[in-house]
């Protein structure tokens, strides 16, 4: 499968959008038995994957709020508190 991450990285403003349009997408597709759900959770961890220090910025956190965060802490692509 084709990587869906752009190559460029992202900004913490952009991160943040980004992950956070991607994790809504992987909720969704979890509630929903028709989609597959890997494709998207895949997308949420090359953008981890690909800005480890982004991920870790109070902006992004702050921006994807509790619920997207604990969401990423469960399926283990984050692991700080």
């Amino acid at each position: 499968m084709a990587s869906t991450v752009s190559a460029e990285p992202f900004g913490q403003r952009m991160l943040a959008i980004e992950l956070r349009y991607r994790i809504d997408v992987a909720r969704n597709a979890e509630n929903r038995p028709i989609a597959p759900v890997e494709p998207h959770v895949q997308a949420v961890r090359e953008l981890v994957d690909k800005h480890p220090q982004g991920i870790k910025s109070a902006h992004v956190r702050h921006n994807l709020g509790p619920t997207r965060l604990a969401w990423l802490k469960e399926r283990g692509l984050i692991n700080e508190a």
